[in-house]
């Protein structure tokens, strides 16, 4: 909901799950922007949908399978807006341990400022024998 996402990560390769419910995001659907001019617009923390905005929202929910060694993040604009997907990539997909995955990706985002608040959850699947 609003500018906070979900990724999953599956064979090294990081594929973010969920749309942002944000004005820039309705503008690159609508083809009046692009992707690369959504990271700078001065609207991008517009958020469209926000728990306690309205008395009824839009939830995002979906449905697929994982599988065993899948890595999925939840993450704050204060994750995605200040590091890039390939770096998100990089700290979360080099088979460490989930806490030092988390503390690698938290370390690059201070690193990089931090100007926002940065939450982050980040879960592992393995499936049973």
């Amino acid at each position: 909901m609003g500018d906070c996402r979900a990724y999953l990560l599956r064979s090294g390769e990081l594929t973010q799950i969920t749309t942002d419910d944000t004005v820039v995001q309705q503008l690159v659907v609508d083809g009046k922007i692009t992707p690369a001019q959504a990271l700078s617009h001065p609207l991008r923390n517009q958020v469209t949908e926000a728990i306690g905005a309205a008395e009824s929202v839009q939830i995002q929910t979906f449905v697929f399978d994982l599988q065993s060694a899948d890595r999925l993040l939840l993450c704050s604009d204060g994750v995605h807006g200040v590091v890039s997907d390939a770096q998100i990539q990089e700290e979360i997909g080099n088979n460490r341990p989930l806490p030092e995955a988390v503390e690698g990706l938290i370390s690059r985002i201070i690193e990089s400022g931090a100007p926002d608040n940065s939450s982050c959850i980040l879960l592992e699947y393995r499936a049973a024998d």
